[in-house]
């Protein structure tokens, strides 16, 4: 046990020098568009993670009112324990967020969800 504590600092000491390595995955991120892609097809993961890059500001510009926005068309689309999650993520902006904003995503999420529904119905009609 006498070297455990000498152990921790050289390990901690490589973590900051990157020398460990990520553990995150090799898997390259889509990019906004593909995600936005992707949402347009139905895929409400991608609403969720749309949300997250725009609240985060991870290859877009931070915007409350987009985030708000595809964190609630996701909340609509998952399942229970996931769609919590998004409606929480909403709640979470919602004290940085004026009233107006916040009628502004839900305008933005309603012109998203009939662009949706006309799209449905050219494809329909083919």
């Amino acid at each position: 046990m006498r070297g455990l504590p000498g152990a921790v600092i050289v390990l901690a000491a490589l973590s900051a020098a990157g020398c460990l390595g990520d553990s995150r995955s090799d898997t390259p991120r889509p990019s906004v568009e593909e995600l936005i892609e992707r949402a347009a097809e139905g895929d409400a993961q991608a609403l969720f993670e749309l949300g997250n890059r725009h609240a985060d500001g991870d290859g877009v510009a931070r915007d409350n009112v987009l985030a708000y926005m595809w964190f609630g068309l996701a909340a609509e689309r998952l399942t229970t324990e996931e769609g919590y999650e998004a409606r929480r993520m909403q709640l979470r902006l919602d004290p940085d967020m004026f009233r107006h904003q916040i009628t502004e995503a839900e305008r933005l999420a309603r012109i998203w969800k009939a662009r949706q529904a006309a799209r449905e119905r050219d494809v329909e009609r083919r």
